[in-house]
């Protein structure tokens, strides 16, 4: 890698506790083949817990020539290599990217079906008021293609990423 990354989707992990998944692993799909169809290039960084890996092939499905970033290493390692958005359903870093003023935080988390209503509405007052409400949350997908599409970069800077790690 020796370049930065326009979009970077996070595997998440705040939809799960105590290895269970709190939102319809089939309702993500519908979010993923959208995002796929978009003229963005993204990179993936995958949970490093097993479990996420039962959308495991949904990635490979929808984004088969999509750059994977090592899953050891902790997602806000790269945050400094993305040049626009960083996207999750819930993941907790998203709370650590609103503080980038030129990164845009992005939650799928009203765009996914819900097991627990209720869990999804804690998750999602905590990452606002931890945010200080710099998390942007869609709640259809033209809302969703306007957020990643605005006030993209034209050009990307290339750094060396692989010196860094």
């Amino acid at each position: 890698m020796s370049r930065m990354f326009d979009t970077l989707i996070i595997g998440d992990g705040s939809g799960i506790a105590d290895g269970n998944i709190f939102f319809h692993i089939d309702s993500i799909h519908s979010v993923f083949s959208f995002l796929s169809k978009l003229p963005v290039e993204y990179v993936l960084k995958r949970h490093p817990l097993p479990i996420i890996y039962e959308h495991k092939d949904i990635y490979d499905l929808l984004f088969p020539d999509c750059e994977e970033l090592a899953e050891y290493i902790p997602v806000e390692f790269y945050f400094q290599f993305v040049a626009n958005n960083v996207i999750s359903i819930c993941s907790y870093s998203l709370i650590f990217v609103s503080i980038f003023p030129d990164l845009k935080a992005i939650s799928l988390l009203e765009l996914v079906d819900w097991k627990d209503e209720s869990y999804k509405n804690e998750i999602k007052t905590d990452m606002l008021a931890k945010s200080k409400n710099n998390i942007q949350f869609p709640s259809d997908l033209e809302m969703l293609e306007k957020l990643i599409m605005e006030g993209r970069k034209n050009e990307l800077v290339c750094n060396d990423i692989e010196g860094a790690i």
